[in-house]
């Protein structure tokens, strides 16, 4: 019976995140997006695998549920940096946007989850620092 409540846990886990991403863009609406962020910190808490490689899992997660969120505001806050220029302009204006918001946005998680989890795993050998 433990095991059942902990799968159910873990799929929960890793199903709220997708959840609060597509409110936000249903209701277009920023704090379900900051629901988005805080939904991650709690699934990098609870999923088993995460243990000790936090930092790692949340980047990923980061670039996995941040990619749509960078689209959205992408599309929406383009033409305030290009204005009325041509659209080979806007379209690098959008591509610098997205690569700034992805940017921010993985340095912000890591730095915070390296706050709340400062025991973990180091990512490289013992020896990588001496060969390189």
């Amino acid at each position: 019976m433990a095991s059942i409540k902990n799968e159910h846990l873990l799929l929960s886990s890793s199903v709220v995140p997708a959840v609060f991403l597509a409110v936000s863009f249903f209701r277009h609406s920023p704090l379900w997006i900051i629901g988005t962020g805080l939904s991650l910190f709690a699934m990098v808490a609870l999923l088993p695998f995460c243990r000790k490689r936090e930092n790692l899992w949340m980047f990923i997660f980061v670039a996995v549920f941040g990619t749509p969120v960078n689209i959205f505001l992408v599309k929406e806050y383009t033409w305030y940096l290009a204005g009325d220029d041509s659209r080979v302009v806007t379209f690098f204006y959008g591509a610098l946007l997205f690569f700034v918001l992805f940017s921010v946005e993985e340095i912000v998680f890591s730095l915070i989850t390296r706050l709340i989890w400062r025991k973990q795993y180091k990512l490289f050998p013992k020896d990588f620092d001496e060969q390189y």
